[in-house]
């Protein structure tokens, strides 16, 4: 079954098909993530563009004891938190799906910054227009250069014990 707008389905460099609204449906159902969208079309893997749930977060950090001022995106503890639950959260997607690589936003996707129509679906010509660049980056496959604002999700689903 397609959930999602058949139009924003894409195929990754090697040919497989992604519809990503249900990707995205389920990598945003962390607490501490607000909004995500996939990238990847005639790329090697998925990249995730994260808008981060400021307020979740920072009463995440409080908790766990971690220093928190300025961009949220650009605490190393809050890429871990993300990190883990992307790889908790994509534990059964198809080996492409998942995301390789994510990059962290303190904007909310909305209609009044165009991320969003009026309807609130994603406009991701407008999100690639606006950090295709730096999703562009982290796109190869290999090693993430340097960046407060991007990390490569972990290889393999987070097992947490139960």
């Amino acid at each position: 079954m397609i959930t999602g707008r058949v139009k924003e389905q894409y195929k990754l460099e090697n040919g497989k098909s992604v519809m990503p609204t249900p990707i995205e449906e389920q990598l945003a159902l962390s607490p501490g993530v607000s909004q995500v969208m996939l990238y990847g079309a005639d790329h090697p893997s998925n990249v995730a563009l994260v808008a981060i749930d400021a307020a979740q977060v920072r009463t995440w950090a409080h908790e766990q004891g971690v220093p928190v001022t300025g961009d949220l995106a650009a605490v190393p503890a809050v890429h871990d938190l993300i990190a883990t639950e992307l790889g908790r959260l994509a534990a059964g997607f198809r080996g492409y799906e998942p995301p390789r690589a994510f990059v962290l936003s303190c904007d909310p996707f909305s209609s009044d910054n165009g991320m969003l129509t009026p309807t609130l679906k994603l406009r991701r010509r407008d999100v690639v227009a606006r950090y295709g660049r730096v999703l562009d980056a982290h796109d190869d496959g290999g090693p993430v250069p340097p960046s407060p604002t991007a990390r490569r999700a972990p290889a393999r689903p987070v097992r947490h014990a139960t």
